[in-house]
């Protein structure tokens, strides 16, 4: 019980933090950009070898970036739309 709520407020923490970070004037996209790499290296580590220079073509950390910074002036939802589909394309 008081490890799910530890875990619960830790994950909320976090994700808060995330937002907090890019919902401001001048957002920062660094730790998404940061997680974003994490996901790609992790799906790297479960797929073939044969499909990582895919998986790299297809989840462009600097791409990612310069995309973000271009939404900066539009709503999230449409950032998040256009993360999820780009990060699943090849998936």
């Amino acid at each position: 019980m008081l490890q799910g709520k530890i875990k619960q407020t830790m994950e909320k923490a976090f994700w808060d933090g995330i937002m907090e970070s890019v919902e401001v004037d001048h957002p920062n996209y660094d730790r998404i950009v940061q997680l974003m790499g994490e996901v790609r290296d992790e799906i790297c580590e479960m797929a073939p070898k044969s499909w990582k220079e895919d998986i790299f073509a297809a989840i462009d950390l600097e791409i990612l970036l310069q995309v973000a910074t271009i939404f900066s002036s539009c709503n999230l939802d449409n950032m998040r739309d256009w993360l999820l589909d780009a990060s699943l394309a090849y998936v």
